[in-house]
């Protein structure tokens, strides 16, 4: 185990892929959090608007937050991906 773990800290593709999941991992548990819009909220005035500083992402056809609806997809698809590793 700790062979393995010493040779990919040594592979710089295995360090930089390690640290891209880790931030992914990170803004998915705290994003939703950390957002200040609701994920149902509907904002009429903001229908498809395009990225800015309010809505990195924009925002859809009902006005809703697209960051923070992605955010909180992403914590379902990581609840899964986990489950589908626990179960195999």
């Amino acid at each position: 185990m700790k062979g393995t773990l010493q040779a990919l800290w040594r592979n710089r593709t295995a360090r930089v892929g390690t640290a891209i999941v880790a931030l992914f991992v990170l803004a998915i548990s705290l994003g939703g959090a950390l957002m200040p819009y609701s994920a149902t909220d509907m904002d009429f005035v903001n229908l498809l608007a395009p990225p800015s500083l309010a809505h990195p992402f924009g925002t859809d056809s009902f006005g809703r937050d697209v960051l923070t609806r992605v955010l909180l997809g992403g914590r379902v698809s990581l609840a899964i991906s986990i489950a589908g590793v626990a179960l195999a």
